[in-house]
């Protein structure tokens, strides 16, 4: 799996994850949000505000909010080709109630051989 960080501004972020899964993989860290440039005022969190995605037909990803956890940490599952643009915004946990700052990936239903994909995500920082 590539993961690139296209755009790392102030107040913007942009990541392009494509890979080729040949088996179902459990939560993957796909960008570590500490590691990145900060505004002046430092991270409260962030806000997914459009997404992008190709993935081959049945397999599916799912993009979390942190490693441990259920539905809350639950950001975005994804199949088939969409794309969406948010007026609001997925808004993450907030770093002061104990968010790590950090996005994972997952993927299900990967069967019948190699399966492609290819994610855009768009974040405003907070």
């Amino acid at each position: 799996m590539l993961v690139k960080i296209t755009k790392d501004g102030d107040k913007n972020l942009t990541v392009l994850i494509k890979g080729i899964v040949t088996e179902d993989f459990g939560r993957t860290p796909i960008v570590d949000l500490a590691k990145l440039r900060q505004s002046g005022e430092g991270l409260k969190g962030i806000r997914l505000d459009s997404i992008v995605w190709a993935i081959q037909e049945k397999l599916g990803l799912t993009l979390w909010w942190s490693e441990d956890g259920g539905e809350d940490s639950m950001a975005m599952p994804m199949e088939s080709r969409n794309s969406m643009r948010f007026d609001e915004g997925v808004e993450s946990p907030r770093v002061k109630d104990g968010w790590q700052q950090k996005l994972y990936l997952s993927s299900f239903n990967c069967k019948d051989g190699p399966k492609k994909f290819l994610v855009i995500l768009q974040f405003d920082k907070q």
